[in-house]
């Protein structure tokens, strides 16, 4: 998995080796995901590092930003507040996230650009989107759950609440064999 994610990382960033980024930039960032226009929302996950990851990644107009891990999309709407005009391509495997990341591309238009996908298929989720080589600015990647995982019982990550036994980000792509108290024997399934 490292090594395809470092692969599509290489292939796709415009960021080359000996050039670090301007960490100069950097604005304070407001932490209400929300597109603009519309009212506030219920927070699902508010990133802990925010600050830190615009700072580092510097955002400016029309760069390309790949996002690996959207989940809420925190860390999204706060590089879309440092620069309007740029585009996120946003990845996650977990359909809850990718559902959030086509809402918020509705109030964001073309900004957000959700795909549904595991780290070691973001090669071809990109060419599918049309995305060249060489054509992004930064990546983002916050490996793990997210509270929005942690604090839903019924996605089983929950170690305060209880839940079916599951811990998968993406339940729907794998049958459920412990939903079904009948089956004696437990299937493996994915990467």
């Amino acid at each position: 998995m490292l090594a395809s994610l470092r692969h599509v990382c290489r292939s796709y960033s415009r960021f080359r080796r000996g050039a670090p980024p301007s960490l100069l930039q950097a604005k304070e960032v407001q932490l209400t995901p929300e597109p603009p226009g519309e009212a506030n929302q219920t927070v699902l996950h508010v990133p802990v590092m925010v600050n830190e990851v615009i700072e580092c990644l510097a955002p400016q107009e029309g760069q390309t930003i790949l996002d690996l891990t959207f989940g809420a999309g925190g860390h999204t709407t706060s590089i879309l507040r440092q620069a309007s005009n740029i585009k996120i391509l946003a990845l996650d495997r977990d359909p809850a996230a990718f559902a959030i990341a086509q809402q918020l591309a509705h109030g964001y238009g073309p900004n957000i650009q959700p795909l549904l996908g595991r780290f070691s298929e973001a090669e071809d989720l990109l060419k599918s989107a049309g995305v060249e080589p060489g054509s992004i600015d930064g990546v983002l990647l916050d490996a793990g759950c997210s509270s929005m995982q942690f604090d839903t019982p019924d996605r089983g990550f929950s170690l305060s609440k209880d839940g079916p036994l599951d811990m998968r980000m993406d339940g729907d792509r794998c049958f459920d064999s412990f939903s079904d108290r009948s089956s004696s024997t437990a299937s493996t399934c994915g990467d």
